[in-house]
């Protein structure tokens, strides 16, 4: 009797860690590396998140661009994400990771991803976004 109890609660136990497990993958799964990059470039740009199209993804550096609408000029980028910064460069540039770059970082919470981009002054420009808005 107290082996099939022992073997009921392992089981239970293990059932248990996966169910959680499965819920905190699919938290940390809420937001793709494509969409955060997108809030990123449309904090540092000021643009909306759905005017950027993804041109290509080479390992783990996503190309992203947008075309401004005023005079239907191109704008690309690159972007990669180091744990909770957001690296960007012009696509054909350098990456903005000198002292004096402003420094982009992301939140990814329930519902939503925030995105802070610091300056060298100590100003910062904060924007939240939801799943809709950044789209696939």
């Amino acid at each position: 009797m107290s082996t099939s109890w022992k073997t009921c609660w392992f089981g239970t136990l293990v059932v248990s860690l996966l169910v959680i497990a499965s819920n905190l993958s699919a938290a940390d799964a809420r937001f793709t590396a494509t969409q955060i990059c997108k809030a990123g470039i449309a904090v540092v740009m000021g643009r909306d998140p759905g005017a950027m199209k993804v041109d290509r993804v080479e390992k783990d550096v996503i190309f992203l661009s947008y075309v401004r609408p005023d005079d239907r000029k191109r704008w690309a980028y690159k972007c990669k994400l180091e744990g909770q910064k957001i690296l960007w460069g012009a696509d054909e540039g350098r990456w903005r990771t000198h002292p004096a770059d402003s420094v982009i970082t992301f939140d990814a919470g329930t519902t939503s991803l925030t995105v802070v981009e610091r300056f060298s002054d100590r100003s910062s420009t904060k924007k939240t976004f939801t799943v809709q808005q950044l789209g696939k």
